[in-house]
C-alpha cells in the first residue's frame, strides 16, 4: 500500500472489546488499539485511541464506525 511508503515497521496492540452498546438498531463496541514503529528516516512514533466498530442487526460482520 502506498500509504505505508513512509513506514520502516508498523505494529498495532489491539485490546479487549467493549461490551456492545445498542442503538438505534445496531450494535456498537470501543477497541482500543495502540500503533508504534519507526519511519524509514529513522523517527520511532507510536499513538493510542480507540477504534469502533458498528454491526446492524440483521448483519453478521462487525465494520469500522469510526
Amino acid at each position: 500500500m502506498e500509504s505505508f511508503g513512509k513506514y520502516e515497521t508498523y505494529h498495532a496492540n489491539v485490546g479487549a472489546p467493549s461490551q456492545p452498546q445498542e442503538a438505534g438498531g445496531s450494535l456498537y463496541v470501543e477497541v482500543p488499539v495502540q500503533i508504534y514503529g519507526r519511519l524509514k528516516n529513522g523517527e520511532s512514533f507510536s499513538s493510542a485511541g480507540s477504534v469502533t466498530l458498528r454491526r446492524k442487526a440483521a448483519e453478521r460482520e462487525w465494520r469500522i464506525y469510526s
